[in-house]
C-alpha cells in the first residue's frame, strides 16, 4: 500500500480484528491503486480464479467509495449479484451518487 490513509486504514482494520481475535488469515488484501479501474480490474483478475466454484469471500471492504463503485463494477461483469453474492462496503462517503442495487 503506497497511499499513507490507505496504510492506516489498514492498520485500523487489522487492530479492529485482533482486538476481536479474529484471525488475518479470514482476509484476503488486494492491492490496486486508489480508483475504481485499479480495483475492478484487481477484483475481477481475483474472482477469475473462482468462476463456477465456491466464492471466497461474501464481502468486499474498500479503502474507498471510488474504489467500491469499481468493485460493484468488476461483480456484476463476472455475473455476479450484489449484495446477494457479494457485498460491497465503501469506507468514505465520497461518491456523489448513488450505486444502483441489483440482485435479489
Amino acid at each position: 500500500m503506497y497511499i499513507s490513509s490507505a496504510r492506516d486504514r489498514y492498520d485500523g482494520f487489522v487492530s479492529y480484528l485482533k482486538d476481536r481475535k479474529l484471525s488475518e488469515d479470514c482476509v484476503h488484501v488486494l492491492e490496486c491503486d486508489n480508483t475504481g479501474s485499479g480495483s475492478n480490474q484487481a477484483v475481477k483478475k481475483y474472482l477469475e480464479g473462482f468462476r463456477g466454484g465456491k466464492l471466497p469471500v461474501t464481502a468486499i471492504f474498500c479503502f474507498s467509495d471510488y474504489m467500491a463503485y469499481g468493485v460493484y463494477s468488476a461483480i456484476t461483469e463476472c455475473g455476479l449479484r450484489v449484495p446477494a453474492d457479494i457485498s460491497v462496503i465503501g469506507y468514505d462517503n465520497k461518491v456523489n451518487h448513488a450505486f444502483p442495487v441489483r440482485g435479489k
